[in-house]
């Protein structure tokens, strides 16, 4: 939308964004300057959005998912280039 447009029907054209939820990309000679796009805080937050949902089942200093004497058979192969068994 051109920026004359959208300055001309600013204030309705928020209510739009706000009612329906979809964005407006305002432009100036034809090139994308902004995105008008609804506000919202209804969003979880990442860092403990998972608290209470995960268990852990497992020490992983006692009972390892790959044994360590299987880490230089790995590390082996990681250092010959070929990434092949050897």
């Amino acid at each position: 939308m051109p920026a004359g447009e959208f300055k001309a029907h600013c204030l309705r054209l928020m209510d739009d964004v706000q009612e329906t939820g979809a964005a407006i990309v305002v432009t100036k000679h034809r090139r994308p300057v902004v995105r008008v796009s609804p506000y919202r805080e209804d969003r979880s937050r990442l860092v403990g959005s998972c608290v209470g949902q995960l268990r852990i089942i497992a020490d992983i200093d006692e009972d390892p998912a790959i044994p360590l004497d299987d880490w230089d058979m790995i590390n082996d192969l990681q250092g010959s280039g070929t990434g092949d068994p050897v």
